[in-house]
């Protein structure tokens, strides 16, 4: 009896998630994508000046940390 009563569960809660699954996909959806790859080319290349502007030219963070440590 108690078998019978988990597969029912199990059906309706399946049932209720493929009617909420198409609602969360298509409200995520994007309406431009150039405006997307837009921003992350703008974050991109901002990352790159700032590391360009704080690093020692090495072009990684983790070696300008020990090859170019400032002197006090």
């Amino acid at each position: 009896m108690a078998i019978a009563k988990m597969a029912h569960l199990s059906r309706f809660l399946l049932l209720a998630l493929s009617f909420l699954t198409p609602n969360i996909a298509s409200s995520s959806a994007v309406h431009d994508p150039e405006l997307v790859v837009q921003d992350v080319h703008r974050s991109i290349n901002g990352s790159r000046r700032n590391l360009g502007y704080f690093s020692c030219g090495t072009g990684n963070p983790i070696d300008d940390c020990w090859r170019c440590e400032q002197t006090s």
